[in-house]
């Protein structure tokens, strides 16, 4: 077996495994739709924070929990969704936030994403129809 087709098979293994950790969060009802990985540079938002543009429909004043996004940083699920951005700032530790068009979030220890060498994903999940969302 080549080493393309092992990787081939940890990364689908992985996102299965994501799927199945992330249904806790995320109940019957939900679908995930996509997965996107999101890369360096991404801007620093002070304290632990950075932030990158993923594009429209995240949360708002208006509707502070409309996000349906997960965050993966190397296959394991970033904790808090929904943070207050100074929480993300000041105490870190994997709180994230999808505001309006970027996600900002904090590495899982900490350290500088831009140079941690670690791999962030997003998984987009969609309310299934007769579903309150």
């Amino acid at each position: 077996m080549s080493v393309a087709a092992v990787i081939r098979s940890l990364a689908i293994g992985l996102l299965f495994l994501a799927q199945f950790l992330l249904s806790v969060t995320y109940p019957p009802g939900f679908k995930l739709v996509e997965t996107v990985t999101v890369e360096p540079p991404y801007t620093r938002w002070g304290g632990h924070a950075y932030a990158t543009d993923v594009g429209p429909s995240g949360d708002t004043e208006a509707k502070p929990d409309r996000s349906k996004l997960a965050l993966l940083e190397n296959g394991n699920p970033l904790g808090r969704a929904h943070s207050l951005h100074a929480e993300i700032r000041d105490a870190g530790a994997g709180r994230f936030s999808h505001w309006k068009n970027q996600i900002i979030f904090s590495a899982s220890d900490n350290s500088d994403p831009n140079t941690n060498g670690r791999t962030h994903t997003l998984l987009v999940w969609s309310v299934l129809q007769g579903r309150p969302g």
